[in-house]
């Protein structure tokens, strides 16, 4: 074919991975691969999701805000998607069965395979392959094509991908189980060109756990759409706080209610999500009136909730991989009241837009919001701290990086060639 210099080039053609996609939504990781495919499409790239599905739905395609989907389900005792039902219950050794499989997992490859046969992208970027296993990775390289890899969790690391105990606390992955699952999936990951995460710490760990990859680590920060327009400052009476994350003890929320009854002055505390730990909150509510349950919220619901607070709460007693919490705070113009927690600290700066207390100490967290609560002078510091701190939470910050990463993956390629 003869160059056209006339002739609009080819668009850049890239297939993302990820275990669930809307309307499959387990965490932040699938909120974030959706925002980023339709991001990408919507600068003209030609973007096709990866992703999974039941098996009596078989291998099928279907089309999203622009968006090319292709759903499989790679043989295996389950769905991974299957284990969020409520009263999902199985056996340890049906469970050892599924994580054998998967960590190797050829039904998935040879589909995967096939996709990327029939696609012929210029890079795949993966990012939750729980369920697709690392063979989706040989493949790609097989066929000479990058690899971009984002940790949402420590899949890598951890077998429950947590790195929590049975018992939901945080262990540090130390156990006999962990220390061999990590080893197969850290010298899998060599097959990784580039990885990335949110948080450096997080890199970091994996690095330490012997994770090495061709072309380096790479911080890129979750982001998500800005509101349609920043709402106005509330004029609340009294210091208003929004806790919107899972009602789980790792999400620091028992840590919350005991500084709650530590503080004696008037703040009014909302609550919204769900959890096992919502019959708490609910006797919580009746001893205390100054917290409000809201349960779960859909999306445009827990926004005007971001919008009505003063300050945002995140406690997390968890080493957080990713949290998009801080980002829809700071896209709010909202600061946030945070534990002390490594991948935390690189994000909530204190005294700047936010304020940071010492992780799983309810006293510490309840000295916090008393100076925030008395101090309007320094909420409205922290507020405009975060104004500016948006910037780097939107969607079109994270895929301008994403977008920078591909190219140079791409002529890294292109030399070794």
């Amino acid at each position: 074919m003869r160059f056209d210099p006339l002739r609009a080039p080819d668009p850049l053609r890239i297939v993302l991975v990820n275990n669930f996609y809307p309307p499959y939504l387990v965490g932040g990781g699938e909120i974030v691969v959706w925002h980023l495919a339709r991001e990408l499409a919507a600068t003209g790239v030609d973007v096709t999701v990866v992703t999974t599905c039941a098996p009596r739905q078989g291998m099928h395609e279907e089309a999203q805000d622009g968006v090319h989907v292709v759903r499989f389900f790679p043989r295996n005792l389950w769905w991974s998607y299957a284990r969020f039902r409520a009263g999902e219950a199985r056996s340890l050794p049906a469970k050892l069965v599924w994580m054998l499989r998967d960590a190797w997992n050829h039904d998935a490859a040879a589909k995967f395979g096939a996709v990327l046969d029939t696609i012929a992208p210029d890079l795949v970027h993966t990012h939750n392959i729980r369920g697709l296993s690392p063979a989706i990775w040989a493949e790609a390289q097989r066929r000479g094509l990058p690899v971009v890899h984002t940790l949402h969790n420590y899949h890598l690391l951890c077998r429950r991908s947590t790195m929590l105990d049975a018992h939901g606390m945080p262990c540090g992955g130390n156990c006999l189980g962990c220390r061999l699952y990590r080893r197969w999936y850290c010298r899998l990951g060599s097959e990784v060109d580039l990885l990335c995460s949110p948080s450096r710490h997080v890199l970091s760990l994996h690095e330490r756990a012997g994770l090495t990859v061709r072309l380096g680590q790479h911080v890129v920060r979750n982001g998500l759409p800005r509101p349609a327009r920043l709402p106005q400052r509330p004029e609340n009476a009294v210091l208003r706080l929004l806790f919107s994350c899972q009602l789980h003890p790792v999400s620091g929320l028992l840590q919350l209610l005991e500084a709650m009854r530590l503080l004696q002055g008037p703040v009014a505390l909302h609550i919204v999500g769900r959890g096992p730990l919502g019959e708490v909150v609910r006797r919580a509510v009746a001893d205390d009136p100054r917290i409000v349950f809201h349960g779960f919220l859909a999306t445009e619901e827990r926004q005007r909730e971001f919008a009505l607070c003063d300050a945002v709460l995140f406690p997390s007693a968890l080493v957080e991989c990713t949290s998009l919490v801080i980002a829809e705070a700071f896209l709010h113009g909202r600061p946030v009241i945070g534990s002390d927690q490594p991948p935390l600290e690189e994000i909530v700066t204190h005294g700047v837009n936010g304020l940071l207390f010492e992780a799983g100490k309810p006293a510490s967290l309840a000295a916090a919001i008393a100076q925030l609560a008395g101090n309007r002078a320094l909420l409205r510091t922290l507020s405009q701290g975060a104004e500016e701190a948006a910037s780097t939470c939107t969607t079109q910050a994270m895929t301008a990086s994403y977008r920078g990463l591909y190219e140079f993956a791409l002529e890294q390629r292109r030399m070794a060639a």
